[in-house]
C-alpha cells in the first residue's frame, strides 16, 4: 500500500509549477488539499479512489466542516488537476473525477480601491524606495496578477511601443500596455539594478532569482498599513480588479480588458484574437487614471 507517496506529491508540485505555471500559492494550497483528501479516505491507495469518494469528501467538507461552496470548489478543482495527471503519467487507467461539477457560488462583485485610498498608498511610498513604487504602479497600472509581476525579467518591456510582456497561466503571454509615468519609474529601478540584472524584482537572496510571492504580500502589506489603509482589505490582487473597475469605468469596452488581463474563458477566446496591441494600447492610455496622469 502506497497511499499517496511523498515521491508522487513531489513529482505532481513540479507538474504544477513547470509545466502549468501555476503560482507557488496556487500549487501550495492544492497540495495541501490532496493530503487532505488522503487523510480522509484513510488507508485507501490512490488508485483504489472510485467515483464515489470524492463526493463524500466534499459532503464532509460542506457539511462536517461548513466550508463554503467557493472553498470546496477549489478542493474540487485541486483533485480533478491531480488526477488528470495521475491519468497522464499511466499512474491509473480511470479518473475517478471524471465530469465532476462544483455546486454552483453567488458570484459577488469584486470591489476595487478607492482612487483616493491608491493616491494615499502612492504617497506612503518614500522616493527611496523604487521597487516598491514600481510594483505597485505594475500591479495596478497592469492588472497583472502577483505571479506574474514576480516573474517580469528586464527583457520583457518594449519602452518604444510602450508595452509589457506577461507570461500568464500556463505559461500563455500576453502584451500589456504601460503607462509613461510607470515607464520612467521602470527604467530608474533597471538603472539601479545593473545591465546583469535578469529580473526586475529579483530575490534580495538569490539575485539570480525572482522575488516570492510572498514577499510581494508583504510589501504591499507594509504600505498599505503606513498609509493608515489597514481596514480596507487591499492586496496585490485587488489592483486587478481595481484595474478592470476602474477602465470599464473610463468607458473601455469590455473586450479590450478581457485581453489587457488575460481572462481566457472559452466564450471569450474567439474575441481576443480579434484585439490589436495597437486598439489595446490607446483605449488604455486614453482611460486608465495613472495614464491619465502623467
Amino acid at each position: 500500500m502506497i497511499n499517496f507517496n511523498e515521491q508522487i506529491v513531489d513529482d505532481f508540485r513540479s507538474y504544477m509549477l513547470l509545466e502549468q505555471g501555476r503560482s507557488d500559492h496556487t500549487v501550495d494550497g492544492y497540495v495541501r488539499d490532496v493530503l487532505q483528501f488522503e487523510r480522509f479516505i484513510l488507508f485507501k491507495d490512490f488508485r483504489e479512489v472510485d467515483s464515489k469518494d470524492i463526493p463524500l469528501f466534499i459532503r464532509y467538507l460542506s457539511k462536517d466542516e461548513g466550508l463554503q461552496h467557493r472553498t470546496t470548489n477549489r478542493k474540487l478543482s485541486a483533485l480533478k488537476t491531480f488526477y488528470k495527471w495521475l491519468r497522464k503519467e499511466k499512474y491509473i487507467e480511470v479518473n475517478p473525477t471524471e465530469g465532476m461539477q462544483g455546486a454552483k457560488a453567488k458570484q459577488g462583485l469584486p470591489q476595487p480601491v478607492d482612487l483616493e485610498d491608491i493616491d494615499l498608498l502612492f504617497a506612503a511610498i518614500p522616493e527611496d524606495d523604487l521597487r516598491a513604487k514600481v510594483m505597485i504602479e505594475i500591479l495596478y497600472g497592469t492588472g497583472a496578477r502577483r505571479f506574474e509581476v514576480a516573474k517580469i525579467k528586464i527583457r520583457d518591456f518594449n519602452f518604444n511601443k510602450k508595452t509589457i510582456r506577461l507570461l500568464g497561466k500556463g505559461n500563455k503571454e500576453r502584451i500589456v500596455p504601460i503607462n509613461d509615468f510607470a515607464l520612467t519609474l521602470v527604467k530608474k529601478l533597471m538603472n539601479q539594478l545593473g545591465k546583469d540584472a535578469i529580473y526586475l524584482f529579483p530575490s534580495r537572496q538569490y539575485p539570480n532569482r525572482c522575488i516570492s510571492t510572498r514577499r510581494i504580500n508583504e510589501i504591499v502589506t507594509f504600505y498599505v498599513n503606513k498609509a493608515g489603509l489597514e481596514g480596507k482589505n487591499i492586496t496585490p490582487h485587488k489592483f486587478r480588479h481595481s484595474f478592470g473597475t476602474h477602465l470599464h469605468e473610463g468607458g473601455v469596452d469590455l473586450k479590450y480588458i478581457q485581453a489587457m488581463m488575460g481572462h481566457e474563458k472559452a466564450d471569450t477566446t474567439n474575441i481576443y484574437t480579434k484585439v490589436s496591441s495597437k486598439q489595446t494600447s490607446t483605449v488604455y492610455q486614453n482611460a486608465h487614471p495613472r495614464a491619465l496622469r502623467s
